[in-house]
């Protein structure tokens, strides 16, 4: 098992895994996708909103009465490429609010904020030196 760093090493260990190796340099951590890449303050930027694989639904009811109060901000979602999308509701979305499948290495160039629940890219978003808010679901214990 190829892993990112000696936290997933130990992790992957702690589960059975025997042969764990870690990357001396992952590639979606390499040179060209390290670069700080926050536009904090620029009025044309985004707001990501990445969900995880089993709070799509959750999340987007969370955030419109959010995207609504803040008609300036234009918000991006990325759901999860897994999720089941059966009970989302897009149809309620504002007009400043898109739907977006681009790679997560193609957002975070554009984005200003990333606001997750327990989704990986708010970790990613936070080592690129990106502002990111992490989202608590009302009646759920934080998986953070």
């Amino acid at each position: 098992v190829l892993a990112e760093d000696f936290k997933s090493k130990a992790l992957y260990r702690q589960n059975g895994y025997s042969k764990v190796i870690v990357m001396k340099r992952p590639p979606r951590l390499g040179p060209a996708n390290t670069r700080k890449c926050s536009r904090v303050g620029d009025e044309n930027s985004y707001h990501l909103i990445a969900t995880g694989l089993h709070d799509s639904s959750v999340i987007v009811a969370l955030m419109v009465p959010r995207m609504l109060q803040n008609q300036s901000q234009r918000f991006l979602i990325k759901f999860h490429p897994k999720a089941n999308l059966k009970r989302v509701n897009t149809e309620t979305l504002p007009p400043n609010c898109s739907i977006v499948e681009q790679p997560i290495d193609e957002l975070l160039p554009v984005v200003s904020k990333v606001l997750v629940s327990y989704s990986s890219v708010g970790l990613e978003a936070r080592s690129k030196g990106i502002e990111v808010e992490f989202l608590s679901i009302p009646g759920r214990v934080s998986q953070l």
